[in-house]
């Protein structure tokens, strides 16, 4: 996701709204940092110790969310968000 946001970002002001496009660039960089650190901390059991299974599906979820998040943003930094709105 970190480098997804990257390339992102070369197409800021090619969408219909530059601001939320520039958005969706800082929040899929947050979130590509986030899972970057997660998966090292997670790699290095003497940081954290032995997860139980649930910990471990808790990380796994809430990791998951991020990409529908981000693509939702993908979507409204070219539809706007009214146009998303009318979708739900």
């Amino acid at each position: 996701m970190f480098l997804a946001a990257l390339c992102w970002g070369t197409t800021i002001y090619s969408s219909k709204y530059p601001r939320l496009a520039l958005y969706a660039h800082t929040q899929g960089t947050n979130y590509g940092v986030q899972m970057i650190v997660l998966g090292l901390l997670l790699s290095h059991v003497e940081f954290v110790g032995k997860l139980s299974p649930w910990e471990v599906y808790a990380v796994w979820a809430s990791q998951v969310v991020g990409w529908p998040m981000w693509f939702s943003q993908l979507a409204q930094s070219f539809w706007g968000t009214n146009k998303m709105n009318s979708l739900v």
